[in-house]
């Protein structure tokens, strides 16, 4: 009103020049629009609507995000999501403090939201966006990958389901201790369980349960969702469905009226998460349809946390290395971030244990299940990237893995070298 910029604009510019500085492509009205000679306004806004992958809303008051303008354009973008016009966008939240999470409209409370403070500023936005929305290079198509989105690894590869086989041999005696304190003193227990693959994972640590009433699997792949059917006994049914689909509430909910279910008893997501574009959006819906004392059991990864000694040439932080910029191998850090997301959606009885392996007392072919589970499909996802987009980067470190390759496996032989994954797993009570 005094002509001066408002704190909502000031946070803006800010935002703006960090994305442009590490090299995304953002349209910020002010100095887009006179860049681009544009004037009518309305002209304008709607081609930036057309053209963008993602939209952050910024606030400091709720009438600024209620105000005409501003509403029309966040409601349109999401109105492009719904309708699946954008897939794969994300529409994020930046807001300070004086804004309450819950005043939020439900477009925008329902999505991914961060607030700035003065002491964490945008680092937590940033950090966000650059773990999961790549920046555009000049030979890349139109659309931005994202290390979430593009991670669809093909289950039906005969390699990748050895390998899943071994994980899940690998952690049956970690998990099933946690799942036996969570279903040890419940009755007729409905569960559902998101990325269930061929259902072998599930299976191993449910069939020496007599109480459970019915098993409820969900995974995108039908070839292997055929196979799970196949595979399945009497209690469980396996259903083909993409959990970041808009409409993925409505066919949950379908699939519940399908059997007879009011609610889930027990929530199991199994290292689904770090191949999520939303991962918050995939908790919102579960905890819609778990019941009151229904218990949500999360397995995840955060790489950081992997340790491995000796190991002078520095061979499995390479490897790693690598792991963290091909988009299918998953966002392999967010472990980190599951505690915030079951926080926000008010679970309590948040619990976090240690699910790492190591390779302590192991025989030589436990450390080679190790090391097959943890490294093996480094090089097979590398090679899909480098086959899609050609890039001397990725032939050059494929060339790498098959030079040091055996180099780790050495490593993993000898009885003195110490290895622990990065695993965690949460259980929360809603």
């Amino acid at each position: 009103s005094n002509g001066n910029q408002t704190e909502d604009y000031i946070i803006a510019k800010k935002l703006y020049d960090k994305l442009t500085s590490i090299g995304y492509n953002v349209f910020f009205s002010p100095i887009n629009i006179s860049e681009k000679g544009k004037s009518q306004y309305m002209i304008a806004i709607d081609e930036a609507l057309d053209e963008s992958n993602h939209m952050i809303v910024i606030g400091t008051d709720i009438n600024h995000i209620m105000s005409e303008y501003v509403k029309y354009e966040w409601l349109n973008f999401n109105t492009d999501i719904l309708n699946g016009v954008k897939q794969n966008s994300l529409l994020i939240s930046l807001i300070t403090e004086n804004i309450l999470m819950r005043e939020l409209p439900r477009p925008l409370r329902i999505n991914e939201s961060f607030y700035y403070t003065q002491n964490e500023g945008l680092s937590k936005i940033i950090e966000f966006l650059t773990s999961i929305v790549a920046v555009k290079t000049s030979d890349e198509s139109s659309c931005n990958i994202s290390g979430r989105i593009a991670n669809k690894y093909d289950v039906n590869d005969e390699a990748e389901k050895s390998r899943l086989a071994t994980q899940t041999k690998l952690s049956l005696e970690i998990d099933l201790p946690i799942i036996k304190n969570v279903l040890s003193d419940r009755k007729n227990v409905k569960l559902l369980d998101i990325g269930c693959n061929n259902g072998q994972w599930i299976r191993s640590r449910t069939e020496s349960f007599d109480n459970i009433d019915t098993i409820i699997g969900i995974d995108i792949d039908k070839n292997i969702i055929a196979e799970a059917n196949m595979l399945a006994t009497s209690n469980q049914r396996f259903y083909s469905a993409d959990c970041e689909s808009p409409d993925f509430y409505e066919k949950l909910c379908d699939i519940m009226n399908e059997n007879g279910i009011s609610h889930f008893d027990f929530v199991t997501v199994p290292l689904v998460l770090l191949h999520l574009l939303s991962p918050f959006n995939l908790l919102k819906t579960l905890y819609k349809v778990m019941g009151v004392n229904s218990c949500i059991f999360i397995r995840d990864v955060d790489d950081s946390l992997i340790l491995a000694h000796p190991d002078e040439e520095k061979i499995v932080p390479h490897f790693l290395s690598i792991s963290d910029y091909v988009p299918m191998t998953g966002y392999r850090h967010c472990g980190r971030e599951v505690y915030d997301w079951l926080y926000t959606l008010e679970f309590r009885d948040i619990h976090l244990y240690d699910a790492s392996i190591n390779t302590i007392n192991k025989t030589r072919e436990e450390r080679e299940y190790i090391l097959k589970a943890n490294f093996s499909y480094i090089r097979e996802d590398l090679e899909k990237l480098y086959q899609l987009k050609k890039d001397e980067k990725y032939k050059k470190d494929l060339l790498w893995i098959d030079e040091n390759y055996e180099k780790l496996e050495k490593l993993f032989i000898n009885k003195n070298f110490f290895y622990k994954n990065g695993i965690l797993i949460f259980t929360a009570i809603k």
